[in-house]
């Protein structure tokens, strides 16, 4: 492609004032008048902190897809929420649950031949 005469200059123009005016940032959005954010902000966390080897996760911070029969897509396992003990669901080995390492544990399991769980 041949470019008019001039328009390569331009362009080089144009874009080093976008670069120059991206690196431009607000006081109002948090940042100080030199650009740099100076401290982040949390917006959501959970540290899993369970008290034993297989606590419930913390219902205010996580809700359940429970059932079965494929989501539209042919899924074979049946999704189970902490504590349920509807077929195949087993409530002594929960598919979801979060540990006393401070880990939150997603676990796929085949209770039976060819019945499959996960959370």
């Amino acid at each position: 492609m041949r470019m008019i005469k001039g328009t390569r200059r331009a362009c080089c123009v144009a874009i080093c004032c976008v670069i120059a005016a991206c690196g431009i940032h607000s006081t109002e959005a948090g940042g100080n008048p030199d650009g740099i954010i100076t401290q982040e902000t949390l917006i959501w966390s959970d540290e899993f902190t369970g008290k034993t080897a297989q606590s419930a996760p913390n219902p205010a911070n996580w809700t359940y897809d429970t059932g079965g029969g494929g989501w539209g897509n042919d899924e074979l396992e049946i999704y189970c929420s902490y504590g349920s003990d509807t077929a195949p669901c087993n409530p002594k080995n929960p598919n979801a649950y979060v540990g006393n390492e401070g880990y939150l544990h997603i676990v796929a399991r085949e209770p039976t031949l060819g019945t499959y769980t996960s959370a």
